[in-house]
């Protein structure tokens, strides 16, 4: 008898975030000023961050719109940085490779000054990315990969993000997702 068991994630699933559009967190407001500071539901935050609703249209922070829904992380200000992380509440699989894509905007009122997108396996930065520089009032898609090898380490699977340093970083529609899947036969006479 041969059995094939179901393997942890199957190709190309997501993998749950808790609060990945950052819309768990509903701001009745409107305007530029829209935010709930020191909140983002789901993630851990440390510095100055919050939940931000940016004006869009003409005129507004985001011109032609965000990602996602009508919320987005915003991290960091003029003084200090901020980041945000969650625990996915798991150990990376052995011989699995992890995408992680994240969208990161500039607003047209703020620059851009620093940002980061990060894969941890337990508080150690596996991979990482900080080159995007989105134009004023526009987002654009991060991708950072992480391959697990035969040995990935030991704790569970972290995804942080992190901005500020001199302005705001924002970011929104946070997805990962394994593009391997591992099989174990088992024989028995």
């Amino acid at each position: 008898m041969i059995g094939l068991p179901a393997a942890a994630f199957a190709q190309g699933q997501a993998i749950s975030i808790t609060n990945a559009g950052f819309e768990s967190d509903v701001l009745n407001c409107a305007g530029s000023n829209c935010f709930n500071p020191f909140v983002i539901p789901g993630w851990t935050l440390t510095g100055d961050g919050s939940t931000f609703k940016p004006s869009t249209g003409p005129g507004g922070q985001f011109p032609g719109g965000i990602p996602e829904g009508s919320n987005v992380a915003a991290l960091g200000d003029a003084a200090s940085a901020a980041v945000i992380i969650q625990d996915l509440g798991f150990a990376p699989l052995a011989n699995t490779t992890y995408t992680l894509t994240v969208w990161v905007g500039q607003r047209t009122d703020a620059p851009l000054i620093a940002y980061a997108a990060e894969l941890l396996v337990g508080m150690t930065s596996v991979a990482s990315d900080n080159t995007l520089r989105p134009a004023a009032g526009t987002f654009a898609l991060d991708t950072v990969t992480y391959k697990s090898g035969s040995s990935p380490g030991t704790g569970h699977l972290f995804i942080r993000l992190s901005g500020g340093g001199g302005v705001q970083a924002d970011f929104d529609k946070v997805a990962l997702s394994p593009s391997s899947v591992t099989y174990s036969i088992n024989c028995t006479s």
